[in-house]
């Protein structure tokens, strides 16, 4: 339980907003049975690019959505490397 909670700050450090852990028990991936694992981090986006969206998402909303998964993934590529 202390490495979760350690290894949930460092996501935080590494700019998630929110993130949890659980135990899944048995993995779920065919070949992986030693994943038992998993992590869902997210990340804020923007209030006002949120708001500029009307009808379908605005060419802001898509820049700011390809920024805000690109630091999930960097979060997430981080997080791996020091669970290795």
């Amino acid at each position: 339980m202390e490495k979760q909670r350690e290894l949930e700050q460092f996501a935080l450090e590494q700019g998630a907003a929110l993130v949890g852990a659980c135990n899944l028990g048995i993995s779920p991936v065919k070949g992986q049975e030693g994943l038992r694992y998993a992590f869902s981090i997210a990340v804020k986006l923007s209030d006002a690019v949120l708001q500029s969206i009307e009808g379908a998402p605005s060419y802001m909303y898509f820049q700011h959505y390809r920024t805000a998964n690109a630091l999930l993934d960097c979060v997430a590529f981080r997080l791996a490397n020091k669970i290795e």
